[in-house]
């Protein structure tokens, strides 16, 4: 397979937020019955976008143990998470996916939060973790890479680059190659479950002591 590094005038384009993502799920959300229960967790999830820029639908990749919290995090993300639609490699409106999670947590004080964080730890939010002997001059002990990665209705990886809405970066192009080489990549699929061509967002995380891992495209 022949990976496309594709230059900044055909870049694929994942979806780009059209608002604020903190006013998603707000503390006055949380539930009083769930609050009263003590229930509280970490939900990953998988949002598709369609071409329109309509949501199109919400699944819960990495549950948190409270089917209450996880249905609710998929609703308030489908009614209040705004994108402007993913763009292929010819400029047009195709589905996107955006991967990230959501924090259910109790506590009066930082110090409680941190203790239930330390108990529980929270998911990635990268999509592949790179561990590698020695970073680009100039960076730390870590560096993201955010990428719009083109995949067709058969799961295939058509074309990846930067996101374009991000600074460039000596990692870019290794990015691209790790992901092609580890990434656990499937097509998206529309509400009915028929697969779709996509941009996907995919952040690749290196760092010079993590072990290798990769998380399901969804």
């Amino acid at each position: 397979m022949i990976l496309l590094f594709a230059a900044a005038a055909s870049a694929a384009v994942p979806l780009q937020l059209a608002g604020y993502p903190g006013d998603w799920i707000t503390p006055d959300d949380y539930p009083p019955l769930a609050l009263s229960k003590g229930e509280w967790g970490y939900y990953s999830f998988a949002l598709t976008v369609a071409p329109t820029g309509k949501n199109e639908k919400c699944e819960i990749i990495s549950p948190g143990g409270f089917d209450d919290l996880r249905d609710l995090t998929c609703a308030l993300v489908m009614k209040r998470a705004k994108f402007r639609p993913a763009l292929d490699v010819d400029g047009h409106p195709v589905f996107g996916v955006f991967r990230s999670s959501v924090a259910w947590t109790q506590g009066s004080n930082m110090a409680d939060i941190q203790r239930l964080r330390k108990r529980f730890p929270p998911p990635s939010d990268s999509d592949l973790d790179v561990s590698v002997n020695q970073l680009p001059a100039g960076m730390e002990k870590s560096a993201k890479v955010k990428l719009g990665v083109q995949v067709d209705e058969k799961g295939a990886i058509k074309a990846c680059n930067r996101d374009p809405s991000e600074k460039a970066s000596a990692l870019d192009a290794v990015a691209c190659q790790q992901i092609e080489a580890q990434w656990k990549v499937a097509a998206a699929t529309d509400k009915g479950g028929a697969p779709v061509s996509s941009v996907q967002s995919v952040t690749v995380a290196f760092s010079t002591g993590a072990q290798p891992q990769a998380s399901a495209a969804q």
